[in-house]
């Protein structure tokens, strides 16, 4: 196949190798991924940085790079180059966008349908597919860096290749040149690891070399992200019902010694000895104890989880389908935290192989190793030679039992939460951003567990009742108009409701207060909902008061006002649906009723 595969590029004239690229997505994925498949924030424009290829391309297009460097204008000497695609390497990658869509629970018929149909109607002969673009220089940051950019807007890249590659995916460039000077890109498709780019002469196209063996196919590494109650934490809890699990909070004081483990005083009982250093007893003839502090190495969640998943494995603990029993370790408000503060060297380990265990192991400082050793001592990894192979290592295993190195195992799900209006109190890189799948939890309606019905709750306002759900579609549709932006809006359980009765101190408290301090005062905002009666401008203070004895009180009027001005439904007062059983907080079982509409 590679050969076949050479031997096309001559006969198309291109006799001179300038160099290979390898990348996964390090830079590139964001602006690449369709939007619904994007593990960041890229803006849809598709950039492919070829930062790998820097030290070459500057040899390759010496003047261009001095000229930039000078002050030369980049789309001055941007060059056009050719790409040309694999059809059958499109065609095995559809596979996977099937199996990624299934393990999200979408019907992925549409898209493999519009896919098989532009790669019909798409330019190139049998074998390949062809499109152009430039090799151009960015000066958007403190140094050049080269990168293709301006594919045609209707081409191969944009409308098919585009929408192959899924999270995980990775790719080869050849980029080679012709003795007329003109250049052109030979790509493969494939995964972060190299063997998928290994041909399989058989079938004529690219293939992976291995399976992930987790029987559910869940993601080792998510953030579930959306705006404030949208059930985040929830859909956790929900989904890891049935492992054990361990949960922590990031803040901004949170640093690598409180997520792994470091030497901490803690209170332990000791002997006490009579001034001849004789042990002494009471009465009864117990030993007299007394309280001691003592310095000892403390285990935080990231390595509680870490031990009790490896002792999992090494027990042979399984599912009921056969897979290994599963270790969760939640992260809440992961943003929150300094996240390259607080994973340290860890960082390296979230880069997972087919098996789900880390691809580089780090190793353990003296006080992580004796702890480890300890922890594990006597424990036997059943398939410990299978470890060793998987690592190209003998020992392997005995090391990671031993403490000396650090290992992810492939039943260790580290899942996480963040919050979207939060997300700018301590940014996340790419490069930890590539390392988790994203998913995206929307705003949509409660619903009641048990029946499948909206919950309907509604808040109670100077003797009416408006609908929740109502006031949240109109709040958010304004809060999106001002800010142009998704993070600031309100999810279903931004606060929660009693009976299914949102009062309006609550309303007032928790509503208005967020309203005021995140939205109003950051933005010019003039609206007329935000109108009093007189026709001022109403103010925060303006739904509070005091009476004689000092105590503040919620302006029921004010709050009605609000919402009648926001355009809110009003629900009848003997709406037989809203506030009664089947709006409580607990079913008969003392559980949570509350869901998300999926």
């Amino acid at each position: 196949m590679e050969q076949i595969y050479k031997d096309r590029i001559a006969a198309l004239g291109y006799d001179h190798l300038v160099c290979d690229i390898f990348s996964d997505w390090e830079e590139a994925k964001d602006e690449i991924l369709p939007q619904d498949r994007k593990n960041g924030s890229g803006n849809g424009t598709i950039h492919v940085f070829l930062g790998a290829a820097d030290p070459v391309l500057r040899k390759e297009f010496a003047g261009y790079y001095q000229a930039v460097e000078n002050g030369a204008d980049p789309r001055d000497g941007q060059v056009t180059v050719k790409h040309y695609f694999i059809r059958s390497n499109i065609i095995s990658m559809l596979g996977y966008v099937c199996e990624y869509y299934y393990q999200n629970g979408e019907d992925a018929g549409i898209h493999i349908s519009q896919a098989l149909r532009t790669l019909e109607n798409s330019q190139g002969d049998g074998f390949f597919l062809k499109t152009d673009s430039f090799l151009k220089l960015s000066t958007g940051s403190s140094r050049l860096r080269p990168y293709f950019k301006q594919f045609e807007q209707h081409g191969v890249f944009t409308d098919l290749v585009r929408q192959v590659l899924i999270p995980g995916s990775a790719y080869k460039i050849s980029l080679y040149r012709d003795p007329n000077g003109g250049y052109a890109a030979f790509w493969l498709l494939g995964f972060r690891d190299m063997q998928d780019f290994l041909a399989n002469p058989t079938a004529g196209q690219l293939a992976p070399v291995h399976h992930k063996p987790d029987a559910g196919n869940m993601p080792y590494q998510v953030i579930y992200y959306g705006a404030p109650g949208t059930g985040k934490s929830y859909r956790i809890n929900r989904l890891t019902s049935g492992g054990n699990s361990v949960r922590t909070t990031f803040h901004p004081d949170s640093d690598y010694s409180g997520f792994v483990g470091a030497y901490k005083p803690v209170t332990t009982e000791v002997q006490r000895y009579d001034s001849s250093g004789r042990p002494l007893s009471d009465a009864n003839g117990r030993p007299v104890t007394e309280s001691r502090i003592i310095y000892d190495f403390t285990p935080q969640a990231f390595l509680q989880a870490y031990i009790a998943a490896w002792k999992m494995l090494a027990s042979g603990e399984k599912e009921s389908d056969g897979s290994p029993s599963k270790e969760f370790l939640v992260i809440e408000e992961i943003n929150r935290g300094n996240c390259a503060q607080i994973f340290g060297d860890l960082f390296q380990l979230l880069d997972r192989n087919t098996y789900g265990y880390s691809d580089y192991p780090v190793l353990a400082d003296s006080d992580l190793q004796r702890h480890l050793a300890k922890e594990f001592e006597g424990l036997i990894l059943p398939d410990g030679a299978e470890l060793d192979r998987m690592y190209g290592k003998t020992g392997t295993a005995q090391k990671v039992m031993n403490g000396e190195i650090l290992v992810l195992p492939c039943n260790l799900y580290i899942w996480a939460t963040m919050n979207t209006s939060d997300q700018s109190l301590f940014p996340i890189d790419s490069a930890f951003k590539r390392r988790w799948d994203w998913k995206y939890i929307p705003i949509s309606e409660g619903t009641d567990r048990s029946t499948g019905k909206p919950l309907g709750w509604v808040i109670v306002a100077d003797g009416k009742r408006y609908s929740w759900w109502s006031f949240l579609q109109k709040i958010n549709a304004a809060i999106g108009d001002l800010t142009k932006s998704q993070d600031k809006k309100l999810g279903y359980f931004f606060c929660r409701a009693v009976n299914g009765v949102i009062s309006a101190e609550t309303f007032a408290d928790k509503v208005l207060f967020y309203l005021w301090n995140e939205i109003f005062r950051n933005f010019d905002f003039d609206s007329d909902f935000l109108k009093d009666t007189d026709g001022t401008q109403l103010t925060f203070d303006s739904f509070y008061a005091t009476d004689e004895t000092g105590d503040t009180a919620v302006c029921q009027d004010k709050v009605s006002l609000f919402l009648e001005n926001l355009g809110a439904d009003r629900e009848s007062t003997n709406d037989s649906d809203s506030g009664d059983g089947a709006a409580e907080d607990e079913d008969e079982d003392g559980n949570s009723k509350y869901q998300l509409e999926e």
